[in-house]
């Protein structure tokens, strides 16, 4: 099992970027800030990757639908590996409630996946109570995240999860985040990087 403690697993803390770029979706008239371009999160995935690699599992679990976008880059990434080695796929729902530091579980990890070492896709790290109930009933389960946001109250502690990026505690869309507001939920989903809601 990865070591969570190790330094060179440490996400990099991204600040705001000094100059504010914005992204407009097709037909709304109220744009995005933009946080982090596509180019640049897709290296810091493509890092977060390296140190996930695929023999470290025994199966795939995928958190519908925030954790969809992540997985889908990382399977893309190691297509290589799994034409080699076929993992069973696990799609789950965990969704955020109580401000996030619970979980509603719609669909949860399935009884023959409880026991095997997981990696499982979820979008981002912020109060913890998603993580929390996915690892209560996946104990083996490393968690892989495309944001851990710092400066969150109360943040519950999460063992076993590597994030591509840190960020500040902003409501952010984009890597399978839905962006919120009059936003569109797919589209701010399947944003390649990170983008922030400047009236959040």
């Amino acid at each position: 099992m990865v070591d969570t403690l190790h330094p060179r697993f440490e996400a990099p803390y991204i600040a705001p970027p000094w100059e504010k770029q914005q992204f407009f979706f097709e037909g709304l008239s109220t744009p995005a800030d933009i946080y982090i371009h596509p180019e640049t999160m897709k290296k810091h995935r493509e890092n977060l990757f390296q140190k996930l690699h695929p023999s470290m599992f025994d199966g795939i679990a995928i958190n519908m639908n925030g954790g969809l976008f992540i997985m889908q880059k990382y399977l893309e990434y190691w297509k290589e590996e799994f034409e080699k080695r076929e993992l069973p796929i696990f799609p789950i729902e965990y969704h955020r409630v109580n401000g996030g530091f619970a979980a509603r579980i719609d669909k949860a990890v399935p009884y023959e996946a409880k026991g095997l070492t997981l990696l499982v896709g979820e979008d981002v790290y912020d109060s913890g109570g998603t993580g929390k109930a996915i690892l209560k009933d996946a104990p083996m389960a490393t968690i892989m995240v495309a944001v851990h946001k710092t400066g969150v109250p109360n943040q519950i502690s999460i063992p076993r999860i590597f994030a591509a990026v840190k960020t500040g505690n902003l409501w952010l869309g984009g890597n399978g985040m839905n962006l919120g507001g009059n936003y569109p939920d797919q589209e701010s989903r399947n944003y390649g990087g990170i983008l922030v809601n400047p009236y959040v």
